[in-house]
């Protein structure tokens, strides 16, 4: 009868499906590695974009927030130009109305006429 030693044979087959498993899982390590930080720079990507476009947001609301401050402003001094606009148009129609108004003569004194000498005082019936 033969024999065969088949040890070494099944050791070296061994090692190297170890060694292929090895290599397996290194690969599956890098892909998940890399799956991460295709990850991480998205969620780092789309944080930038946020921010940007928070700082957009801001940055619109505080111009909206100044032309609103300036167009109110603008209507304040308009408003005022107007009233004094109106104030002196009264000034000057009431200053055209004295003009236009006759003088007045200066007062009179008015007194009683004394009653004649020798008339009675009093009712007359």
């Amino acid at each position: 009868s033969r024999s065969l030693d088949v040890s070494a044979l099944s050791g070296w087959l061994t090692l190297r499906a170890v060694e292929n498993q090895a290599k397996k899982l290194q690969a599956a390590e890098e892909a998940a590695a890399r799956r991460a930080a295709e990850e991480e720079a998205r969620l780092k990507a789309i944080a930038a974009a946020t921010e940007a476009a928070r700082l957009r947001a801001a940055e619109e609301a505080r111009q909206k927030a100044a032309a609103e401050a300036a167009r109110q402003q603008a209507a304040e001094e308009v408003a005022r130009q107007k009233q004094a606009a109106e104030a002196a148009a009264r000034q000057r129609a009431l200053e055209a109305a004295r003009q236009q108004a006759p003088a007045f003569p200066p007062p009179m004194d008015i007194k009683p006429i004394p009653a004649p000498a020798g008339a009675s005082v009093g009712p007359q019936n």
